[in-house]
């Protein structure tokens, strides 16, 4: 909030009609997320970009297909046991559409 506002003083001047006050964006001479220390058009860029899409897929795979935030686990133990079971399950979905494996049992 602006400062004057937040000490009930009035505005000495009406610059804004921001209910925060006057805002100034500062933005630094380079700016990281738009130019990479990596150039984006690089191998060295899409094979670091597949890695850290890989991870935020397998976190998305846990926390929101299996849920195991939800989970009432009392201990770190059995929290990592959950985890664990998630993980295993994960890569055995993966499996599973990699190779294009069916279950039958009653055939």
């Amino acid at each position: 909030m602006c400062y004057f506002d937040c000490h009930g003083i009035e505005k000495p001047c009406q610059c804004t009609d921001s209910p925060y006050g006057r805002t100034v964006y500062l933005k630094p001479k380079d700016d990281f997320r738009l130019i990479t220390p990596v150039p984006r058009n690089s191998d060295a860029f899409k094979e670091k970009f597949k890695t850290c899409a890989s991870v935020e897929r397998s976190h998305k795979r846990l926390f929101e297909d299996y849920d195991i935030e939800e989970y009432k686990a009392r201990s770190s133990r059995q929290r990592f046991a959950l985890a664990t079971f998630a993980a295993v399950n994960v890569h055995l979905d993966a499996w599973v559409k990699h190779t294009g494996f069916k279950y039958n049992a009653f055939t």
